[in-house]
This record gives C-alpha cells, structure tokens and sequence, in this order.
C-alpha cells in the first residue's frame, strides 16, 4: 500500500505565490476592462451630445447656453458661455462614466441667434478662425482654431486637466498622459455650417450704410477707385473684399476698414444690411 504524501511548505508557498499572481494579474484585467468599458461609454455619449446639439441647432436656429455648475439643473442659463452640459435641453444624461457632469462651452454670439441666417452668418464668420473668438480647440499641438462649442469629460480624476483648466477659454485633446485624462467632443463652425441649411440664408453680399452724419469715401474691393458716398446712401461689400473707409471725399481722411467678415458679424438681424454710425463704428441696420 502507498504512503499518502501531502504537500510540503515549499510546495504550499509556491502554490500560494501563483495563486497571487494570477488574483492580481485578473484584479489588473478587470480594472483595465472596466476602464475601457467606461472610456467607450463615454466616447459614445460625447458622440450622441454633438448630434443632440446640432439637432438643437436645427429646430432652434441657435445653440443653448451653458448651466450654471454651481446650481446644475440641466438647463441653460441666459447668457451663459461657460459651465456644465444643459443635458435637459438636449434630452440627455448629464454625467459621464465617472459620474461628473460634462464641461461645456459655447460661442456667445450662437445661443443669442434669431433666425437661421443669423446663425448662419456668426458660423461662417467663426469658419474664417478670427483672433479673439472663443472657445479655441487645440488638436494634438496644432495652432488653436475657433469653434462653435466644445464639450469635456473629466475623465477618471474628476479634473480639467493641464490647458483645459486654466479658463483661458483655450482647450485642449490630445492622447491620454498620467497628468492628462480629459475626452473632448467638439462643434466645428464649417462642420455645422454644412449640417445646416445654411447655403440658402447667408449673405453673398452686403449693403454697407452710411450713418456718420456726413459724405465719406471708400477704396478697395470693387472699389479701384475713389468712391464718394453720400450719408444715407451704401455701398457694397462681396465675399473676400475689405474695404478702407475715409472721413470726407477724395479718400484722404482714413477711418477705418470693413471686410465681408465683420460685417457679416455686425448683421444681427441676418437681412445683409449694415451701417457705419456716428464713430464709424459697425453696426446692425
């Protein structure tokens, strides 16, 4: 008969330190297939909030504005450009995979629009990427470019992240780092400009009035030479052009320049009409 032999310490060690390394090489896996699961969930979402927020744009001819992060209820706030997702306004969940609510920031001049041309007339202004039009969107290092609005999640820390959280209204994605975990969604103005039937409402040209409680004269775009225009009267301005604007006739008094961007930007009312006032300011007509 043979002699039952157990296991010796040796043996149970080694048994118990392999037994280790495969808990803590499945607790890794785990941990790295639920970071995964909630990296796509969250990916998916931001998806769906930049479909929501053109399909927002398409039934109300403007983008919402930001919630209140200090007092969320899920709906945007008058005038507010920065704060958190208005996911009750989109119809969505406010929260990301970590359980914090999505960053949001919107160009000021798209929740004000009236009309679709309005609308349409600040989103191909933005498209020309003017200084000083914000939120800005850096892509992997590349220069920042102005957009219509940017969405963040925070990621597992819970953080606005390195660019992201100094509120310079300059953001940044770019692959994740041990300092950097922030997933951004983003609504580039020529890319919703194309999902909008914006083709048909913008203006080709405009009509530029003379309000300056004087004659004034203009050179430049369709204007080779010296132009004298009467208060009251207009001129024009097409795509492209930048015109200089002089105090006076024979062009000698210079004022100031209007381009087919900044009087694009100056038609509140989306009818392709503007003025220069008293200041020689640009405004809506």
């Amino acid at each position: 008969m043979m002699n039952k032999r157990g296991f010796t310490l040796l043996e149970l060690v080694l048994v118990i330190v392999v037994l280790g390394l495969l808990a803590g090489a499945t607790i890794t896996l785990v941990t790295e297939l639920a970071k995964h699961k909630h990296y796509e969930q969250t990916k998916k979402d931001l998806s769906d909030i930049k479909e929501a927020l053109i399909g927002y744009a398409g039934i109300n001819n403007r983008l919402p504005w930001a919630d209140d992060p200090n007092n969320p209820d899920g709906v945007g706030d008058p005038n507010r450009e920065v704060g958190t997702l208005p996911y009750v306004d989109l119809g969505l969940g406010g929260v990301d995979s970590w359980r914090n609510r999505y960053w949001y920031h919107v160009h000021g001049k798209l929740p004000g629009a009236s009309s679709l041309q309005e609308f349409c007339n600040v989103l191909s202004v933005l498209s020309g990427n003017p200084p000083g039009e914000y939120p800005q969107l850096i892509i992997s290092g590349s220069s920042p470019v102005v957009q219509a609005a940017v969405i963040i999640s925070r990621g597992e820390n819970s953080a606005l992240d390195e660019e992201n959280g100094d509120g310079d209204g300059v953001y940044e994605t770019k692959s994740p780092t041990d300092s950097f975990d922030d997933m951004l969604a983003f609504l580039n103005p020529n890319y919703l400009y194309s999902k909008l039937d914006c083709s048909s409402t913008t203006c080709s040209t405009f009509n530029v009035y003379n309000l300056t409680r004087g004659s004034i004269s203009v050179l430049g775009g369709s204007y080779i030479l010296c132009t004298n225009i009467a208060f009251g009267s207009n001129f024009v301005i097409s795509s492209g052009q930048s015109v200089n604007v002089y105090q006076g006739i024979r062009c000698s008094f210079y004022r100031t320049s209007v381009t087919f961007n900044s009087a694009a930007a100056a038609d509140g009312d989306g009818d392709c009409n503007v003025a220069l006032n008293s200041t020689f300011n640009l405004v809506d007509r």
